[in-house]
């Protein structure tokens, strides 16, 4: 799975309603998600390019809204009548704040959320936790469903069900080659599966809001300026000789 995992990370998100994870533990031959949630249990699966979630609990399969549609109403109205009579609003940061703590393994915090990340004993690590790149297609998932939801009262789509899976490919050689292309990704690929019984213009018509909104796939797609300022022994240090 390690050589998998190096050319492709890869996450499925089968979303059937809200859930709240609490635990999750790795098996030593295979990677299992354990998900105890609010409302029952769920067993995630690694494939080897890509996770299958299913819920254990019975569930009805009568089809069923995800999103509140008055709330999600009101919510849009109120964001967008705040950032109309001030834009400067709008302006936002999103901060990660990450640590080392032993080889590959690596806390991390974001707002009042703590995670941890780790690589594949193949690549130096322990297992101990997702890696950097299943996070950020993971996050890259996490935003379209985000902004599907967010503007599906504004088309009037009712979302019974919403699966994204995105899919980074990249060459994990080039970062140990001087004559490499760099690291970034070749292609990234994302495939959206929605059950709805709105008109198909209606859904296209949130779609193409909801692409447009995901913060995530707009970076992806558009150069952004990044800038790194590193300090050692609480001097900054010079990236450049000076």
């Amino acid at each position: 799975m390690g050589e998998g995992w190096q050319r492709c990370a890869s996450v499925s998100l089968y979303v059937k309603g809200p859930v709240s994870p609490y635990l999750m533990k790795i098996g030593e031959r295979r990677k299992e998600l354990f998900l105890w949630l609010l409302f029952g249990y769920t067993v995630a699966t690694c494939t080897g390019t890509a996770y299958k979630i299913e819920r254990s609990t019975d569930m009805t399969e009568e089809p069923k809204n995800r999103v509140d549609m008055e709330k999600g109403r009101q919510v849009y109205e109120q964001t967008r009548a705040r950032f109309t009579s001030n834009p400067a609003l709008g302006r936002t940061t999103v901060r990660a704040v990450a640590k080392l703590l032993e080889d590959m393994h690596i806390e991390g915090r974001v707002g009042k959320f703590h995670l941890e990340s780790d690589e594949p004993a193949v690549r130096g690590g322990t297992d101990l936790g997702p890696t950097p790149l299943q996070y950020f297609v993971a996050g890259a998932a996490f935003c379209l469903i985000t902004q599907l939801a967010r503007f599906a009262p504004l088309y009037d789509v009712p979302l019974e069900e919403v699966q994204a899976d995105v899919r980074a490919e990249f060459n994990a050689a080039d970062k140990f080659v001087t004559d490499g292309s760099g690291g970034a990704f070749e292609q990234v690929t994302y495939a959206l599966t929605v059950r709805s019984p709105a008109p198909p213009e209606q859904v296209r018509l949130l779609i193409k809001h909801a692409e447009q909104a995901c913060h995530a796939a707009q970076s992806l797609r558009q150069p952004v300026p990044i800038s790194l300022e590193v300090h050692l022994n609480g001097q900054r240090l010079p990236l450049t000789a000076e």
